[in-house]
């Protein structure tokens, strides 16, 4: 058998320093716990940093108060990934998953949760912190040590629960994550962290909710056989990656798939028309998944399609579009994926999110979260209508609900007619006024033959933040003008501040998309700036 130590030295490096918001979520954890609570769901969207104030806790319970904790992860393979995480706070670990040495005399133990339930016995933790916890806290293993609240009977477990996620949501009807918890707290929503620049933008485009009249649901979800009849489909996939081209050329790009055979068709169909793409799947060696990873990262894919294969080991911050090709009915599984575009990396200013599965008219837009509640389920009765929550008051409406009492509206369904039509902008209702102001000082900037950076600062001014590239698209189409007027306006500030023909290049393709320069454009371009 392989076997690893897994104990990590106190390491000499500064420990990360928390922002401001995870120090106030941490001192509303203590305060928490010092008012009695044993079950705290703490819930840390993507960006806001989940790594780093867990690191920080363990560091706090372990090292500083001296008390036994326990660290669950969902599976083997995150075990590594927990370890190098922690050896930035100096923190030693044993380890409870096959294939590790043991070390006993650690008071911190990762462990894997298919692990605990055959060996993890003679562990006794004060502190049991349960990693990507919509998954870990409703495994066997937890269900014994942590029963839910209706079920618990004798006397109370002494140990402290703390469950950590990005996503706070269950599908089965009978599953929700106030079954187990007593309490919640949270770091920023993802419209926060947007704003004060932990994230980047998100810029959606989407089609009509597909048609999935009789395809079955299978553990709160549609059935995998029945959606790719539906959706693995030469005209869908065909539609998807022109799309692809028409928007997002260029960029970095996940493809979520409904199956294996989809991920490859998608793959396939990318490879076909001259795009570096692979295909990804959860049965893939971890190995096989670490290389096209990294070809990804450095450019030498542009597109990879998975197939559930993201969920651990990946990190590629250069992602800058992400394609929904695969309907559901989790909004968990929704965030994910959006949030594999909108991690911060350099000369990234947004992430366009190309929705083929009517997923944002479903759940919503992801800056639309104004706060998580933790709710018991409710198990509904035979027949009942499928519900969902507003994000403006949090009322339950039935799911057909578009205007909720307090005025909120969700997307209309009816934004295109087919899943091969042309893709529209979605915006959420507070972003515009932000899109008018940048289109407007675009506008404002050609006409006096200032550069498209001019605007971008004034909006940069304003709200703090970098505009999205992909709001620049036919700004200057908008008011009349064409590709010749515009690559002279180009000429004139290039002249000015020393631009080169790849810069204007680049300005056209934002204005006016890499689909529709020709060989012939591209040339103009290069030939005007020669002189």
């Amino acid at each position: 058998m392989l076997t690893k130590d897994c104990s990590t030295s106190l390491s000499l490096l500064e420990r990360p320093t928390l922002r401001d918001y995870q120090e106030e979520l941490r001192q509303e954890l203590y305060k928490s716990i010092r008012s009695g609570f044993k079950r705290i769901l703490v819930v840390a969207p993507t960006g806001a940093g989940k790594t780093v104030f867990a690191g920080q806790i363990v560091f706090d319970a372990a090292i500083a108060k001296k008390r036994k904790l326990l660290f669950v992860v969902h599976r083997d393979v995150l075990i590594d990934q927990t370890l190098d995480k922690f050896s930035r706070f100096g923190l030693e670990c044993g380890v409870i998953a096959g294939g590790y040495r043991e070390n006993r005399d650690a008071i911190i133990q990762v462990a894997s949760v298919q692990t605990l339930s055959r060996r993890g016995d003679w562990f006794a933790p004060d502190i049991i912190i349960f990693d990507e916890a919509h998954l870990t806290t409703w495994t066997s293993w937890a269900r014994h040590v942590m029963p839910a609240l209706r079920d618990e009977q004798g006397a109370e477990s002494s140990i402290i629960f703390i469950g950590l996620t990005a996503t706070p949501w269950r599908l089965a009807k009978g599953e929700s994550m106030g079954d187990l918890f007593e309490c919640l707290i949270s770091a920023p929503v993802p419209g926060k962290l947007i704003d004060l620049g932990h994230l980047v933008k998100p810029v959606y485009y989407g089609l009509k909710r597909p048609d999935l009249k009789g395809v079955a649901t299978v553990k709160g979800d549609f059935k995998v056989s029945d959606l790719e009849v539906r959706c693995n489909t030469a005209e869908n996939v065909t539609a998807a990656v022109n799309e692809w081209l028409r928007l997002a050329e260029g960029r970095r790009t996940i493809a979520f798939a409904v199956s294996v055979n989809h991920a490859h068709a998608i793959a396939l169909e990318f490879r076909d028309r001259g795009i570096p793409a692979a295909a990804v799947h959860g049965s893939m060696p971890t190995k096989e998944r670490a290389e096209i990873y990294r070809h990804l990262a450095t450019g030498k894919i542009l597109v990879v399609a998975s197939c559930e294969a993201l969920a651990e080991g990946f990190d590629c911050p250069e992602v800058s579009c992400v394609m929904l090709c695969r309907p559901t009915k989790s909004k968990a599984k929704f965030w994910q994926q959006v949030g594999r575009g909108l991690r911060l990396a350099a000369d990234k200013f947004d992430c366009l999110v190309l929705d083929q599965s009517g997923l944002v008219g479903r759940f919503g837009f992801i800056e639309d979260q104004k706060r998580f509640v933790l709710r018991e389920s409710m198990e509904s009765e035979k027949g009942e209508a499928p519900i969902k929550e507003c994000p403006d008051c949090h009322a339950i409406v039935p799911i057909s609900t578009r205007v909720c009492d307090c005025g909120h509206c969700w997307i209309p369904e009816d934004v295109a007619t087919s899943p091969v039509a042309a893709m529209v902008a979605m915006l959420p209702k507070q972003d515009i006024p932000r899109f008018n102001f940048y289109r407007e000082k675009l506008q404002e900037a050609y006409k006096k033959g200032n550069s498209p950076v001019w605007a971008a600062s004034l909006y940069r001014e304003k709200w703090n933040i970098w505009p999205p590239f992909a709001w620049r698209r036919n700004a200057i189409s908008e008011i009349g003008g064409n590709f010749v007027s515009y690559v002279w306006y180009l000429l004139s500030v290039g002249e000015r501040s020393d631009k080169d023909a790849n810069w204007a290049i680049h300005q056209c393709k934002l204005e006016f998309g890499s689909e529709q320069l020709t060989a012939e454009d591209l040339a103009f371009i290069r030939q005007l700036f020669k002189k």
